[in-house]
């Protein structure tokens, strides 16, 4: 039997938040994923097997210029799910060459989402209700610990409303992070890149992280007879 899995945590594209006309969930054009995970690459309805409850729920698989699971969307909203979340899923041949595929989530509510765009030099949040709850009364400064266990101090500022391209008709609240090039590994962020910071159990402080877009992986597993 054959376990692959690929996980990836929620855009507001896959949820339905960027204005976007579609909500999807984007696979990486990596042949070991394309070749592994799919039977084959038509363009066709996917049904997954939700390990919360058993349901079978089905998507639209495209494959093209980008392969994406589409209409996601309505699921991730009736499961309150939010930009940040992890979704795993999941196909396992067995024996026989037969493939079944299932679908899990891990929800974050710790965490707040930031976004850098390069162009204006100023990070937008994917949790902006969250982080409202989080860093009220800007400007805002914490302590910041990072997987190194450095210590340092960052405030956010408003930095007011930013359009996210130039023919955009939708404007999002922008803020500037003062300390964060006192981070090692945290002074060379590009466009798109994004920054999580997540808050630990009693609010004293926060955990600096760069995420990771998704992985994969395959496992052979042998069952006894």
């Amino acid at each position: 039997m054959k376990i692959s899995s690929f996980s990836t945590r929620l855009t507001p594209t896959a949820i339905g938040q960027s204005g976007t006309n579609d909500s999807y969930i984007y696979f990486p054009k990596e042949d070991v994923i394309t070749n592994t995970f799919f039977e084959n690459t038509t363009n066709r309805s996917m049904t997954f097997i939700d390990q919360k409850d058993g349901t079978h729920r089905a998507f639209n698989m495209t494959f093209g210029r980008e392969n994406r699971l589409i209409q996601f969307g309505p699921f991730a909203r009736a499961q309150e799910l939010n930009p940040g979340d992890e979704v795993i899923l999941q196909r396992v041949v067995d024996n026989n060459g037969q493939s079944t595929y299932s679908l899990n989530y891990l929800k974050h509510k710790s965490i707040v989402v930031l976004e850098y765009f390069g162009d204006q030099k100023q990070f937008v949040t994917w949790n902006q209700d969250r982080f409202d709850q989080f860093f009220n009364n800007l400007p805002y400064s914490f302590e910041v610990l990072t997987e190194g266990g450095q210590s340092v101090t960052l405030t956010i500022e408003d930095n007011g409303l930013i359009k996210k391209r130039a023919d955009a008709s939708v404007e999002f609240q922008s803020y500037r992070l003062n300390g964060l090039q006192n981070i090692e590994g945290m002074d060379n962020f590009k466009s798109k890149h994004k920054l999580i910071l997540t808050k630990n159990n009693d609010g004293t402080y926060y955990f600096a992280s760069r995420p990771i877009n998704w992985e994969f992986s395959t496992v052979e597993v042998e069952r006894g007879l």
